[in-house]
């Protein structure tokens, strides 16, 4: 194992750490044990989580998820919790069709979910078993995605699917709060299939491979996340790749993972002058917002630029950008193409 890096490690609150892990244990344990309840709809679940937190690309593949299922013509619904929404209880972000909840109702992950998969139902609801049986009723869903569902385990589930982010590994850090893993390393057990995003290369993902074979036998993917596209922000135009690349740029994120995004800026050999990076699940002020356009122009930058999540949460602002803004829109695929096909075939079943 590698050192744990200074961000990854607060040497200070391992002691909080160890009573955290004292508390997930015997939770885990008393639903393993069938003490604590499991409630089950009428519909197959599938849960997307991770056992880390911060951004490990869980939402593009949520929606590759989604749009994959449309195409197999499978009536499917996405039930989240909606983190960060100034909202309570269960709100209907889309009906497939339409958009019925704002970022502030919606939180920016579900509302991104429903703008990429438009024909596919939202729901967020912090019970998830009322979120999931009202998708069910009140949509006919056959196939229900738990979107960061891992640890929410009063909804019984056909399949638990981990996303792991190899430039984060849980493997090279500490439990919560001294670290950033939000269970023991054991709970791998309970994984179904584990897809590892940001994999710099071979000999990382082979020695991942053989960390995570040592808890389980999931089945296990790599994924890549591609530039789908670059969007304006405010008409939803897309932008020539390169259009893009003759402008000016100043760049801006508010996630959990900014290494990526940056990845992503050098990947598409944009012309950035510089990138500001802000908390995951940000909530930018106006006066956050007067400060990147002064910033941008200082700078002589022609455009801003950000990710697709950070768009969503300035969608609804009243005090919006007067300088161009635009947006990478970000792709998830699943390098073992045929190996994928067979393994989702195997979880929907005959649904």
């Amino acid at each position: 194992m590698k050192p744990l890096s200074q961000r990854d490690f607060r040497p200070a609150l391992v002691p909080l750490s160890w009573l955290y892990g004292i508390g997930v244990g015997i939770r885990n344990f008393f639903f393993d044990a069938g003490l604590f309840r499991i409630r089950r709809v009428k519909a197959v679940v599938i849960s997307v989580g991770n056992i880390s937190a911060g951004g490990t690309g869980k939402t593009p593949i949520v929606a590759m998820l989604a749009q994959q299922f449309v195409e197999r013509r499978r009536n499917v619904a996405i039930v989240s919790r909606g983190y960060k929404r100034v909202s309570r209880g269960l709100v209907e972000v889309s009906d497939g069709t339409t958009i019925k909840a704002s970022v502030e109702e919606a939180g920016d992950e579900p509302l991104q979910i429903a703008r990429g998969v438009p024909s596919v139902a939202v729901v967020v609801d912090e019970r998830r078993v009322r979120g999931a049986q009202y998708a069910s009723e009140k949509f006919g869903a056959e196939l229900i995605l738990l979107d960061d569902g891992f640890q929410h385990r009063h909804l019984h589930r056909d399949c638990d699917l981990i996303v792991l982010d190899a430039s984060q590994s849980p493997f090279e850090t500490a439990l919560l709060p001294a670290g950033n893993r939000r269970e023991q390393l054991g709970s791998l057990k309970r994984a179904d299939a584990v897809v590892i995003t940001r994999a710099a290369s071979e000999a990382s993902v082979d020695d991942i491979r053989t960390k995570i074979r040592r808890f389980g036998d999931a089945e296990i993917f790599t994924c890549s996340f591609q530039t789908n596209t670059i969007r304006d922000a405010k008409e939803r135009t897309v932008i020539g790749n390169e259009i893009a690349k003759q402008k000016r740029i100043l760049a801006f994120c508010g996630i959990g993972n900014p290494k990526s995004f940056r990845k992503s800026l050098e990947e598409n050999r944009m012309n950035v002058l510089a990138v500001r990076e802000f908390p995951d699940h940000h909530r930018y002020s106006p006066v956050e917002i007067n400060a990147l356009q002064e910033e941008m122009k200082r700078s002589e930058a022609e455009v801003l630029l950000t990710t697709e999540k950070d768009a969503v949460r300035l969608s609804n602002k009243d005090i919006g950008f007067d300088a161009p803004l635009w947006f990478l829109e970000m792709k998830a695929k699943i390098n073992e193409e045929e190996k994928w096909k067979a393994f989702i075939s195997s979880v929907i079943g005959s649904v």
